[in-house]
């Protein structure tokens, strides 16, 4: 499925301009893709700093990585991000930095393999290190061939790290997500002490999920994917329990859901939520609580009008995706 050129665009900026702030690259490192159909992807361009991209500096290539619109050269990395596009079909984006934490453990050959952190077991799991290899060639892809099905994170050693998502946002959330959980345990190994979670308390997680789906008469997950597809149905469950009792409390109707925030750029949740609530979503924009902090200060300050004269700014600069009920 095609995707839009001009969301796709922004959400690639928007990543980049991440990764710089919070010091993810230097210069002008690191890459950043998204698969734009079947048959191409849209690629950040070598020479270029992720902080201060626009949108004419963003190119397309084709599967052969021949560029077909797009002034500049790509990353020289781009045979990496293909190869990946060609092996996993569920990969809609590929980000790669060098996040100072990570990139420490990529360079001291050190996998963050370590059972720490809840949140980090269910969402990435273990994160291996890929043996180095020259950047730029097609052998700087064959040691992350046999495992690139396995994870969705990965410390590439003497180079930094590579994630890959459903989405711009998912593939830049993970890399996050892999710095967040390196930096917590280089803390962790200065402080002294390393409290992992055994092998035991990690079933006891996976069991609690598995127990609940067997009282509630669902079925019971045993792939990542289906866990992962697990948490998600359990939140479109409860957005629907939530607002059935508003809908008592209020007496409105809704025939719209709107969903704000880092979860309406997971298609899949918004996709289960219209299924399950029977009418259509709408998702954007992603950053709504600062948006809504600068319209209460462009109102204080007059440099808006009014409440709708925000509301119609907002519509104009974050188009809404749609997601209707698939039965």
């Amino acid at each position: 499925m095609k995707q839009d050129l001009a969301c796709l665009k922004k959400a690639i900026i928007d990543a980049g301009r991440r990764v710089y702030d919070r010091g993810y690259v230097a210069s002008n490192d690191g890459n950043i893709s998204a698969r734009l159909d079947k048959s191409h992807i849209l690629i950040t361009p070598t020479g270029v700093s992720k902080g201060f991209m626009n949108s004419a500096d963003l190119i397309i290539i084709d599967y052969k990585g021949n560029v077909v619109k797009g002034k500049k050269k790509p990353s020289s990395e781009s045979l990496l991000h293909l190869r990946i596009y060609k092996e996993r079909s569920d990969v809609n984006s590929v980000c790669h930095a060098h996040p100072p934490y990570a990139t420490g453990f990529a360079v001291a050959c050190i996998p963050l393999n370590q059972n720490i952190l809840p949140e980090v077991i269910i969402s990435l799991g273990s994160i291996p290190l890929v043996p180095y290899a020259v950047t730029g060639t097609e052998e700087f892809c064959t040691p992350l061939l046999p495992i690139l099905k396995h994870y969705d994170a990965f410390l590439l050693a003497n180079h930094g790290a590579l994630t890959v998502g459903r989405t711009v946002l998912d593939a830049y959330h993970k890399m996050e997500t892999l710095e967040h959980i390196a930096k917590i345990l280089f803390i962790a190994q200065h402080l002294g002490n390393v409290n992992k979670l055994d092998d035991k308390q990690v079933q006891v997680l996976i069991s609690r999920i598995e127990e609940y789906c067997v009282k509630t008469h669902q079925l019971v997950p045993k792939s990542k994917g289906e866990f992962i597809r697990c948490i998600l149905e359990s939140l479109a469950f409860k957005y629907k329990d939530i607002v059935e009792r508003i809908k008592t409390i209020t007496g409105i109707k809704i025939e719209t859901l709107h969903i704000v925030g880092g979860g309406s750029q997971n298609d899949l949740l918004n996709q289960l939520t219209a299924n399950e609530f029977g009418i259509p979503v709408a998702a954007n924009p992603v950053e709504a609580t600062a948006l809504g902090n600068i319209l209460v200060q462009a109102l204080a300050k007059k440099v808006l009008s009014s409440l709708q004269k925000g509301r119609e700014l907002v519509a104009n600069s974050y188009p809404l995706k749609w997601y209707k009920p698939a039965y």
